[in-house]
C-alpha cells in the first residue's frame, strides 16, 4: 500500500480474489469518509502492474471513482500464465493425484497454467519445462493489441528462466518487471515456478523497465 501526505477523502481499494489466500494479517484504514473498492484482480503479481497504474492516474490527479473505472475497463484483459519445473509440490498440496505426479515426472510433462477469476485452472500440457516456458512467452505475446504489453515476470528461485522469459518480451514490452514471488504461490508450486502477469499496453501504459527488484509478487 502506497502513503501520502496528502488529505484524502476517498481510497480506491485493488485486492486479490477470496480464492487466494492473503497469509497477511488486514490492515484497517480509519479516518476517511468513503473507501471505494475495485474488482479483485488474480494474484499480486497482475495486481502490481495495475496499481502502479492506478497510482499513476491518482498522482495525475484522477479521483477513486475515475481511478476503479479504469482498473475495472482494465480487469478483464489481465492475464496470468505459469508453470512449475515439477510437480511434486502439486501433489503436496492435493492439486494433483500422485499417479499424475509420478507419470508426469517420468514423462517429463509440464502444464501451463492460467488464473481465472481467482481460480488456477490448467490450460494446457506440454513435453519438458523449456517447451512450458515457450509456451508461456507465446500467451504472452497474444495478449498484444499493437502498442506493446505491460509485463511483469514472476519467479521463485528460478532467476535465469526468468530472465529468459524477460528477454522474449523485451521486444513488445512497453513495460516489464521481473521480480521473486512470494511464499504463498513458491509454496504451493515449489521452486522453479515461472509465471507472466500482463495485459495490453494500450489500456494504461506505464513507462517501466527493470529486470531485477527486491520486493516480492505473490
Amino acid at each position: 500500500m502506497a502513503w501520502t501526505s496528502r488529505p484524502a477523502s476517498s481510497i480506491a481499494s485493488c485486492r486479490r480474489p477470496r480464492h487466494i489466500p492473503p497469509h497477511r494479517s488486514r490492515r484497517r484504514v480509519a479516518s476517511l469518509r468513503r473507501t471505494t473498492s475495485c474488482s479483485r484482480i488474480t494474484t499480486r503479481m497482475s495486481l502490481g502492474l495495475v496499481v502502479l497504474g492506478a497510482a499513476s492516474l491518482a498522482a495525475n490527479g484522477a479521483d477513486a471513482e475515475a481511478i476503479i473505472d479504469k482498473v475495472e475497463a482494465i480487469r478483464p484483459y489481465v492475464q496470468t500464465y505459469f508453470s512449475v519445473a515439477t510437480l511434486e509440490f502439486l501433489r503436496r498440496g492435493g492439486r494433483i493425484g500422485r499417479a499424475s505426479a509420478m507419470l508426469g515426472s517420468v514423462l517429463q510433462v509440464k502444464p501451463v497454467l492460467c488464473i481465472r477469476d481467482g481460480v488456477v485452472e490448467p490450460l494446457e500440457r506440454v513435453r519438458t519445462f523449456e517447451r512450458a516456458l515457450n509456451r508461456i512467452i507465446e500467451l504472452a505475446k497474444a495478449v498484444d493489441r499493437g502498442k506493446g504489453v505491460c509485463a511483469v515476470v514472476g519467479h521463485a528461485d528460478a532467476e535465469k528462466d526468468a530472465q529468459k522469459v524477460g528477454k522474449a518480451l523485451e521486444p513488445i514490452a512497453e513495460t516489464l518487471m521481473i521480480q521473486p514471488l512470494g511464499p504463498v504461490v513458491g509454496a504451493h508450486g515449489g521452486p522453479g515456478v515461472v509465471g507472466v502477469g500482463c495485459y495490453p499496453a494500450d489500456l494504461l501504459p506505464l513507462g517501466i523497465k527493470t529486470s531485477r527488484t527486491g520486493a516480492s509478487a505473490t
